[in-house]
């Protein structure tokens, strides 16, 4: 098994991850590379913002002042 990947395999991990359960290889190696890379890190936690407003904008209309305001908190 090879641990080290590059970011697009690691970014392709982090979306599947969010989708489907990921094998314990696949866990490790993306583990693994989040550990030593800061903007997977981040591209990471951007991705779950993004899906979250995503889930919450196809049940309403509109975000709320503060939901926008949340958001913009979470980003920085």
């Amino acid at each position: 098994m090879r641990l080290k990947i590059t970011c697009k395999e690691a970014s392709l991990l982090i979306i599947k991850s969010e989708e489907h359960h990921l094998g314990y290889s696949e866990k490790i190696r993306m583990n693994f590379h989040l550990f030593i890379c800061k903007m997977c890190r981040l591209f990471k936690r951007q991705n779950k913002i993004l899906d979250k407003a995503l889930a919450v904008n196809n049940t309403q209309e509109q975000l709320t002042v503060s939901e926008k305001e949340n958001l913009k908190e979470l980003i920085k």
